[in-house]
């Protein structure tokens, strides 16, 4: 079995998107919801997770929260504007018997506001639209990606110092290929959509991203771990 965390935040087009993303998958969903108030207590998922914080929001902090309450060892971390192909979940789930973390990557499609309407009103499949090229990145690198829970925690999860969405992926990503734990396919037939929402606010956290540039992946790691304990009390 698989667990899938995603990380939230309100906004209208994101509440538009939840169930549809939630629905996509057939593992144990994951909902953690960072915000002033709760908003989506009933928005179907398996879990439903609430951060109560008045600050910028902290993807970090969401996957930190989530993955601990995962019943399943395989995790996947998900952004609640990405549709996955049909066999994304169960692919992932092979890869992790293999290695400790998968990014899977292909193609992915930017859909207009008419046909992100049409996909989650279901008058149209994800798969039936013409696309211009133009509307295509054809090596998806972030957005979704799968790790085991067991070493997640054991290299202390994601750096909180990350506000928004911005760096922390990167940041973790770096330490995994550091100690050679994440395997990157990139797979032609593996379609994935990017539905259309107004653009929230970026944080580029360029100043985290340099102070981290200056640590050793051990050094990083031993830095996550002591947060990790410093905020959630032990390494579960």
């Amino acid at each position: 079995m698989i667990s899938i965390v995603i990380p939230y935040r309100y906004t209208d087009d994101y509440h538009r998107f939840l169930p549809y993303i939630i629905d996509q998958f057939h593992g144990e969903t994951i909902v953690v919801e960072e915000d002033s108030k709760p908003h989506e207590m009933d928005c179907g998922a398996d879990k439903y997770l609430f951060i109560k914080s008045d600050l910028p929001f902290n993807k970090s902090r969401c996957l930190n929260v989530g993955i601990r309450e995962a019943e399943n060892n395989a995790v996947i971390l998900h952004d609640c504007d990405i549709i996955v192909p049909p066999i994304y979940e169960q692919t992932i789930k092979e890869y992790l018997d293999k290695v400790d973390a998968v990014h899977l990557g292909g193609p992915l499609i930017y859909l207009d506001e008419q046909q992100t309407s049409a996909i989650l009103t279901g008058i149209a499949s994800p798969y039936g639209f013409a696309v211009s090229p133009d509307k295509y990145i054809f090596d998806y690198p972030w957005g979704s990606m799968a790790v085991k829970k067991d070493r997640y925690i054991e290299i202390g999860g994601m750096n909180e110092a990350f506000k928004g969405h911005g760096g922390e992926d990167v940041s973790f990503n770096e330490i995994l290929i550091g100690y050679n734990r994440i395997l990157y396919l990139r797979l032609r037939y593996m379609v994935f959509m990017h539905l259309h929402h107004k653009r929230t606010p970026g944080h580029k956290n360029m100043d985290e991203r340099r102070r981290e540039w200056s640590l050793s992946i051990e050094k990083r790691i031993e830095e996550n771990k002591r947060n990790w304990v410093a905020r959630y009390g032990d390494n579960q």
